[in-house]
């Protein structure tokens, strides 16, 4: 069944109506809480990053866009949003991030090309508190930091620095630090057992959890990730409940055991081929537009692309061929 929303799990009504296993895949579809004092106060201008890029139809349908806008993370997700304010329309976007650019645990790439099109980022600064009257949001009150010996996350921890307080003016703040999993649908018991540190608990081989019959996978397993992550997650967790619906147990397997990939790959290249790099949009061309950036390869830099790897050329090699026949046949006719 699909667009029905799941008020309660109730796995034993389900294996009672025969069904013998049960996948989540629920994701991390839910903004994380970033503590800010007179954070429930706002009513206006607050955003949740995920939320954002969620609603960006029904900005781009009329909302007038805003002028000042400030995004509080320094993944992905907060990259993404200030890039899209951009394209709204928004005149000033600028990320704060506690820590320094080389901690920014966003991509490299999407960080230059957010440069590129005219994002600031305000390194070395946290959000302390909320500025808003009437349920609107008027500033931030952020505070300067400085970076001591690494932590858990093997990054340098930011540490406050005494008396550096300031204020922003904003229009609009949007929060992206994090994702979390919404497991409202779950009883309390339920979350206990299946949940811990905001993520379901599975086993690493099988996906199985500690339920009994009940298997997950993805970003509700892992945190935010990759798309390629979560599809072998699922694939791994599609073959353990089919074992685990015969009874048998499953045994991961590994299609590159034994076998020096890096060794491989070296053989299948030209060593003096150049890397043709695919054009991009020009900064200023990107704004007020969600057009594709990367405009990808004409024929003959495809060809030239294809040509450094020993496999695609021949496949290049067989397809011209076989184009040439194709139409040396159809004039025949």
């Amino acid at each position: 069944m699909l667009n029905r929303r799941i008020e309660h799990l109730k796995w034993d009504e389900l294996k009672k109506k025969g069904f013998k296993a049960l996948f989540l895949a629920i994701g991390a579809h839910r903004g994380a809480d970033i503590g800010l004092a007179g954070e429930n106060e706002i009513v206006e201008g607050f955003e949740q990053g995920i939320d954002f890029l969620r609603e960006i139809p029904k900005w781009r349908s009329g909302i007038k866009p805003v002028h000042k806008v400030f995004i509080l993370g320094g993944g992905n997700v907060a990259v993404d949003c200030a890039r899209s304010c951009l394209r709204l329309g928004c005149s000033r976007v600028e990320i704060l991030y506690r820590r320094s650019r080389a901690e920014m645990p966003a991509l490299p790439e999407e960080i230059e090309e957010a440069l590129k099109e005219g994002v600031k980022i305000r390194y070395l600064t946290a959000p302390l508190r909320v500025v808003c009257k009437w349920g609107r949001i008027e500033g931030l009150e952020c505070i300067k930091m400085k970076l001591g010996t690494p932590d858990g996350s093997g990054r340098r921890k930011p540490i406050p620095i005494e008396g550096s307080n300031f204020t922003l003016k904003a229009d609009m703040v949007i929060a992206a630090v994090g994702q979390e999993i919404d497991t409202s649908f779950m009883t309390e018991k339920e979350r206990k057992l299946l949940s811990q540190g905001g993520k379901i608990l599975v086993d690493s081989v099988t996906c199985s959890t500690n339920k009994e019959g009940i298997f997950a996978g993805g970003d509700c397993v892992t945190g935010p990730a990759t798309l390629i992550e979560a599809l072998n997650m699922g694939n791994r967790a599609a073959r353990s409940i089919d074992a685990y619906l015969q009874g048998k147990d499953f045994h991961e397997t590994r299609v590159f055991d034994g076998i020096e990939t890096a060794s491989q790959r070296g053989n299948y290249f030209f060593p003096e081929s150049r890397v043709v790099k695919a054009p991009f949009l020009e900064g200023r061309d990107r704004l007020g537009d969600f057009a594709e950036v990367e405009r990808g390869f004409t024929q003959a830099e495809a060809m030239e692309e294809a040509r450094r790897c020993l496999r695609c050329y021949r496949l290049m090699v067989w397809e011209v061929d076989k184009s040439r026949q194709e139409t040396t046949q159809g004039r025949g006719k």
